[in-house]
């Protein structure tokens, strides 16, 4: 499987989980998911996507676990998670590990007031990291993050609920008073 067109799976409704991992998946088409309302958990883990585009998850109000881990995506941008977002998403673990992330956007995790657990992976990151709006998130991972940490590029301020953080394989020469 290379590509995901609109709709394909809009005939199977109750569909609950839904894997579709180890194979050579490229391109997901914006509302390839649409239809699925019943969806609690993706795993488009192990495939070959650079890149996700707004749209791709509209529709997946009830989705809760969110798999992208192993492919080769290097930016998460704002709007990403469209579709999944407001106030009655569902949405509580994102996993982006294993990936090659060089940007993302500050403002890609808005909007997920149901977040627990986020998994980073990066690679010479070149952006700031922006956890503003993130008051439910409970378990950061964060791996290969290649960037000084500096209170002008890292907002933690918003994870006071934080109980987990791992911190791997980064290049942190100084952790600051506002990382935590």
């Amino acid at each position: 499987i290379k590509i995901i067109e609109p709709r394909t799976f809009a005939s199977t409704r109750a569909l609950q989980s839904l894997t579709i991992s180890k194979n050579t998946l490229t391109d997901l088409k914006p509302g390839a998911f649409e239809g699925l309302d019943q969806l609690t958990n993706l795993d488009l883990s192990e495939n070959q996507m650079t890149s996700i585009t707004s749209g791709v998850f509209k529709g997946l109000a009830a989705l809760k676990y969110l798999n992208l881990a192993s492919n080769a995506i290097g930016e998460v941008h704002s709007g990403i998670f469209d579709g999944l977002s407001g106030h009655k998403s569902a949405l509580k673990v994102i996993d982006l590990s294993v990936n090659v992330i060089s940007n993302m956007d500050g403002a890609a995790f808005n909007g997920l007031p149901s977040l627990k657990s986020l998994k980073l992976m990066f690679k010479n990151v070149s952006s700031s990291l922006v956890f503003d709006s993130m008051f439910s998130l409970n378990r950061l991972d964060m791996d290969g993050y290649r960037v000084a940490l500096t209170p002008s590029n890292i907002s933690t301020h918003a994870l006071y609920n934080l109980r987990h953080l791992h911190v791997k394989n980064c290049n942190f020469p100084t952790l600051h008073d506002r990382f935590l």
